[in-house]
This record gives C-alpha cells, structure tokens and sequence, in this order.
C-alpha cells in the first residue's frame, strides 16, 4: 500500500483513475479497512486527491512509529548485549571462584587428611614416649634398689672380714678365745647370714671354726692372706658397682631429659 501512496504522489501532473487506485489500496488488508472507515465517514465517492494526502500523512505516521520502535529496538538490543557481556562475564567469573574453592577444598581435604596422619603419629610417639619415661623409671628404680642392696651386702661382709682380720689378730697376740667369742660368733652369723656371698664364705667360716678349736700359725696367716684377698676383692668390687651405678643413673638422666622434652614437645602439637 505504501508503494501506490509514493506511486500516486510522484506522478501529481496525471489524473489517477479513482476506480483504478481504489481497487489497488482495497488489495491489502490495511487498504481495505482504511477504505471501509472512510466509507462509513463519507457520503459518496471520495478523490483519490483526497485519500493520498491522509495516507501519507499515515505513511510518516507509521514511518515515525516504525523509527522510534527501530530506536527503541536498537537500544534494547543494547542492552541486551550488554547485560549478556556482563553476565557472561560474571558467569566466568563465578565459574573461575568455584572452581578456586574446589581446589582449595581439595588442597585443604588433602592437609586435613595429612594432619590427621602426623596427628595420630604424633599420638603413638606420645604414647610410647610415655611409656619409655615410665619403663625406663621403673627399671632405673630397680637398678638402683638392687645396687642399694648389693652396697648394703658388700658394705656388712666387708664390716664382718675386717672384724674378723682384727679377732683372729687378738689370737695371735696371745688373747684366748674365750674373751674374743661372743664377737667371733657375731662375725660368723653375719658371714653365714650373706644372702649375696653366703656360699662364697661357707669355706672361710668352715676355717674359722676350726681355728675356735687348734690355733695354727701357718693356717692363721693362709686365713688372714684369703681374708686380705676377699676384702680386697669386695672393695673393689663395691667401687665398680658405684661406678656403674653413676653412669647408669647418669645415663638415664640424659635420656630422662630428652624423653621429656620430646613429650612436651609432643604434647604441644
């Protein structure tokens, strides 16, 4: 329709066939029903000189309409774009922030996982360095308990064969042994007595008995020679046992120190 409107108005100087013009703009749907309003507006046939100018001044109106709504078009289509950059964008972005917290889960499953291992590592370590600290205190008691005890028994046998050294001297010199016995029989109950070296003294209190009967000069300096030896003997013996008692104690100590700090150490974690 709007090409017979430009059609009828590029041509002013001939004189359109009305009936002609007419049928042409009845041929489309907005021609006929612009027809049928001005036919229930008007009595008659109308010019078509009349109609042209109402149907371009409908033609600038619908151009106007149709240039604003291009406009308008233009201007969502903009924005649409735009708004679909940026949510593209953020989509990127939420896509990129998920999969950092992903990683970052993992990262921090795999740590978690990793402390729980040290953790219960370092809670066996405890437990065992716990247990060294209690085994090793109760074995460091008893090694010195037993030390005690064998000081104690190296301490009296000594005490008795230096006593009985002095007795059998006071036989010698011409003391009988009458005076001497109630001490000779107080040294030969503490040798027989000897948990630790009862059976090493059985020989000597058997020598010493008979002495009791026959005084014997060669068997008295054979007794007090074996009586010099045993002390001898038990007196380094004692000085070893010291010796070893102090390096052991001292040896536990450093290992004491260190057990202690490990399980302070252990206990922070």
């Amino acid at each position: 329709m709007i090409a017979l409107v430009l059609v009828a108005s590029a041509k002013p100087h001939q004189k359109p066939d009305t009936h002609t013009v007419l049928s042409e703009i009845a041929t489309s749907k907005f021609g006929s029903t612009f027809l049928s309003f001005l036919s229930l507006n008007a009595a008659g046939e109308v010019p078509v000189d009349e109609i042209t100018p109402i149907l371009e001044e409908t033609l600038d109106q619908l151009q106007s309409r149709q240039a604003d709504a291009d406009s308008n078009n233009a201007t969502n289509q903009d924005l649409c774009d735009t708004t679909l950059g940026n949510l593209a964008a953020s989509l990127a972005t939420e896509r990129s922030t998920i999969e950092s917290l992903e990683n970052a889960i993992q990262s921090n499953i795999e740590i978690r996982d990793e402390a729980k291992r040290d953790l219960e590592l370092a809670a066996s370590d405890y437990e065992e360095t716990v247990n060294s600290l209690e085994s090793g205190e109760a074995q460091r008691e008893g090694e010195n308990a037993k030390w005690v005890d064998t000081n104690y028994e190296i301490e009296e046998a000594s005490i008795a064969i230096e006593e009985t050294v002095k007795l059998i001297k006071h036989l010698i010199h011409g003391v009988s042994f009458a005076q001497i016995k109630p001490r000779y029989d107080v040294v030969q109950e503490k040798l027989r007595k000897s948990a630790k070296f009862g059976t090493l003294f059985k020989p000597l209190i058997l020598s010493l008995s008979e002495l009791a009967t026959k005084l014997n000069y060669e068997s008295v300096v054979k007794i007090l020679d074996l009586l010099n030896n045993i002390l001898g003997a038990l007196r380094q013996s004692q000085t070893d046992y010291r010796v070893a008692e102090e390096n052991a104690a001292a040896d536990w100590e450093n290992l004491e120190t260190h057990l202690t700090d490990q399980k302070q150490a252990l206990a922070g974690k």
